[in-house]
């Protein structure tokens, strides 16, 4: 797996942590849609800056993201205006953050109703990002020459591909409600540290929970009572995108990862306990 942690660093000391959390959700999303090269471009950019340049390395990171997305993009087939600019960047990322989630449905039955209708190809795919991020994208059309044909058939063969038994049985999966639902169950008696502000917030839920985590590493490591790093882990576990019989699987997993505490890691099966079903 991608690790953009360098980069979070770096970003935490230049930047706002709205610009930092988008730029290492969109360096992760680009990372799991299967760019290899980004990482180790990032790296040699962080790697040939030296201190006093921030506003430069910013820049040059904002044409990398965007040269790579731009190709990405452009495979998937979807074609941007001639002068669509580096300024376009967080624009281009929610297309593919949308296209990551509408990947990840099993709920087609709003996707079909857009492909019902009598419009563009571009119209598609607009409608169908604000369905999957539940925002207006109307602003994407500006930015838009055209998609691609073989784009909406692949919307199409997504549709298809997914049985009437699963749309009944994952609607309540897919549309987040099984995270709200355990959210619901669990804030009582959830540690109010971190990972419970960003909950209460507002903060994105059924995200991948290494990204989440990835996010707030710089926070994670300061905690020194390695037992409510736990609690933490639990908490992003939870606004997470894993599913509940996957809690305590990934739980220990992440544990293993970030606690170096030999006693505490004994004793870890008792706090998560809570996560078995």
């Amino acid at each position: 797996m991608a690790d953009f942690s360098e980069l979070n660093d770096y970003l935490s000391d230049v930047t706002t942590d709205v610009r930092r959390e988008a730029t290492i959700t969109l360096c992760s999303n680009m990372a799991m849609v299967g760019d290899e090269q980004l990482q180790p471009d990032v790296e040699r950019l962080l790697m040939s800056s030296t201190v006093g340049e921030a506003p430069a390395v910013l820049d040059d990171l904002t044409r990398l993201l965007f040269d790579h997305l731009y190709v990405m993009t452009l495979n998937m087939g979807i074609v941007w205006i001639d002068d669509i600019s580096y300024d376009n960047l967080f624009e281009m990322a929610d297309v593919l953050d949308g296209l990551l989630l509408i990947d990840d449905t099993e709920d087609t039955g709003e996707i079909k109703a857009i492909l019902s209708k009598d419009q563009s190809n571009e119209e598609v795919l607009v409608d169908v990002l604000t369905y999957a991020l539940n925002k207006d994208m109307l602003g994407v059309l500006d930015l838009l020459n055209h998609v691609d044909d073989g784009f909406i058939r692949g919307l199409e063969t997504l549709t298809k591909n997914v049985s009437k038994e699963n749309e009944i049985d994952t609607v309540a999966h897919k549309t987040g409600e099984y995270i709200k639902n355990r959210l619901t169950a669990a804030v009582t008696t959830m540690h109010q540290g971190l990972a419970y502000l960003y909950i209460m917030s507002g903060g994105a839920l059924g995200v991948d929970v290494d990204s989440l985590l990835q996010l707030h590493e710089e926070e994670l490591v300061s905690i020194t009572d390695q037992r409510v790093l736990i609690e933490e882990i639990k908490g992003f576990l939870l606004a997470s995108n894993v599913e509940d019989d996957k809690l305590y699987n990934e739980a220990v997993r992440l544990v293993n990862r970030w606690v170096n505490d030999d006693n505490v890691l004994l004793g870890s099966a008792k706090q998560l306990e809570v996560l078995k079903q």
